[in-house]
């Protein structure tokens, strides 16, 4: 799961991870354009695609403080 601000400021589960970066990648990955998810309007474009990969990312770090 990763919380997504919306274009009201407002912060958005998203639970479905993977099937929403699919969404975004098949249908939103050039330019800029509006996607809804559950009432709530996302402006997708490179700066949001940006947030998407960092949140993503951050996601994927273990979360572990212990030295290798």
């Amino acid at each position: 799961m990763i919380i997504l601000e919306d274009d009201l400021g407002q912060g958005v589960q998203i639970k479905n991870v993977k099937h929403f970066c699919l969404h975004i990648k098949e249908f939103h990955s050039i330019g800029s354009n509006i996607h809804k998810e559950r009432g709530h309007s996302f402006t997708v474009d490179d700066d949001f695609r940006y947030i998407l990969e960092q949140q993503i990312n951050k996601q994927n770090v273990p979360n572990s403080t212990h030295p290798h």
